[in-house]
């Protein structure tokens, strides 16, 4: 199977990668060594593990726990199967999902919960059910490892 890598995924490997060699003296390639084998599952075509992440554009996106470096592989596999495309690598303890896997709705939500509204709040200044902004709340805690709103409340602001 073939594997392709965005720009983001690009960079967030090399950042990810000099900072475990400059930081972790005592495992420095353990990075490096979680992400090949990761890739090598993928490149088999298993995804065992994987959790499917979100869907976004028709696409299904996917993520496996790298476990002892603690960072989360991103990922879609085309609908033919025949090759994957990794969109990122984050930290999975970082208190925040990448925007980049936020949909914009997500985006707009979250910062009007950072502004201190509720969801009925939000529903009516977006037009929207207040299950579907309950909804999104859910999926925000779910995207950045929060487990309360008032989690989501402390996570940086855009």
């Amino acid at each position: 199977m073939k594997i392709r890598f965005t720009n983001d995924a690009l960079e967030s490997i090399r950042e990810k990668r000099a900072w475990w060699a400059t930081n972790r003296d005592k495992a420095p390639d353990l990075f490096r060594t979680e992400l090949a084998a990761v890739i090598a599952r993928l490149k088999s075509g298993t995804f065992e593990g994987a959790k499917l992440y979100t869907v976004r554009r028709g696409r299904r996106i996917w993520r496996i726990l790298m476990p002892k470096t603690r960072h989360h592989v991103y990922f879609w596999r085309d609908a033919a199967g025949q090759s994957t495309e990794v969109l990122l690598v984050w930290n999975a303890q970082g208190g925040t999902a990448p925007d980049s896997v936020l949909t914009a709705s997500e985006r707009e939500v979250l910062d009007l919960i950072q502004t201190g509204l509720s969801n009925a709040e939000i529903a009516r200044m977006r037009s929207r059910s207040v299950r579907t902004v309950a909804n999104q709340v859910a999926a925000l805690l779910e995207k950045t490892g929060c487990i309360s709103r008032r989690g989501l409340t402390a996570l940086p602001r855009s």
